[in-house]
């Protein structure tokens, strides 16, 4: 008995060690995938010479196989995806899901420069 309260007791001290850093694993994730997107994008853009337009979203780069599948954010959910005039701009909203936020609940975003001799229409 008191083995097992020892276990128990390790597991949660090394669980509460590990956690922290889970949640900046999570936030390396989705720079990562942002950061891929948004190479995607360019090259889309290149080939077709505009972006693809933000009511189709991010499906139309699965449509024409530029991804196999759109990825989901560390936390489950589809990444955002908003184009202007300055170009478009791919996000996740943190762990928290909601706009804003600070620490692991700060939003993730990642504007993809404009490719040359591309539009943003």
């Amino acid at each position: 008995m008191v083995g097992l309260v020892i276990v128990g007791v390790i597991a949660a001290a090394g669980t509460l060690t590990v956690m922290p850093h889970c949640t900046f694993l999570k936030a390396d994730q989705a720079r990562l995938d942002i950061d891929a997107i948004g190479k995607v994008l360019r090259l889309y853009a290149q080939k077709t010479g505009h972006y693809p337009d933000p009511a189709v979203g991010l499906d139309e780069l699965v449509r024409l196989q530029y991804l196999s599948r759109l990825p989901l954010d560390p936390w489950g959910r589809a990444y955002l995806y908003t184009l202007d005039r300055d170009g478009p701009t791919v996000m996740s909203l943190g762990r928290d899901g909601a706009p804003g936020g600070t620490g692991p609940d700060a939003d993730l975003s990642s504007r993809a420069p404009a490719a040359e001799g591309v539009s943003s229409r």
